[in-house]
C-alpha cells in the first residue's frame, strides 16, 4: 500500500506574545527569548499591562 502524493504545506516560524504586569518587565524576563525569535524571523509582540486602585483610564 503506497500513500498517495500530497502536497507538504509550508511550515511558518512561529508568532510569540509576550504579556507582562508592569513596564520593563519584557526585558528583565523574556527580553532575551524575544530578541532570538525576532532575529529568527518570527513575529513578535508585547502587551504590558497595568492596573491601579481607583484608575480612570489615565495614569495618576
Amino acid at each position: 500500500m503506497s500513500l498517495p502524493n500530497m502536497p507538504v504545506p509550508s511550515v511558518s516560524l512561529p508568532s510569540l506574545l509576550a504579556v507582562h504586569a508592569h513596564p520593563d518587565d519584557e526585558s528583565l524576563f523574556s527580553g532575551g527569548v524575544l530578541s532570538q525569535h525576532a532575529a529568527a524571523g518570527s513575529r513578535t509582540a508585547v502587551v504590558t499591562t497595568m492596573w491601579w486602585k481607583g484608575a480612570t483610564g489615565s495614569p495618576p
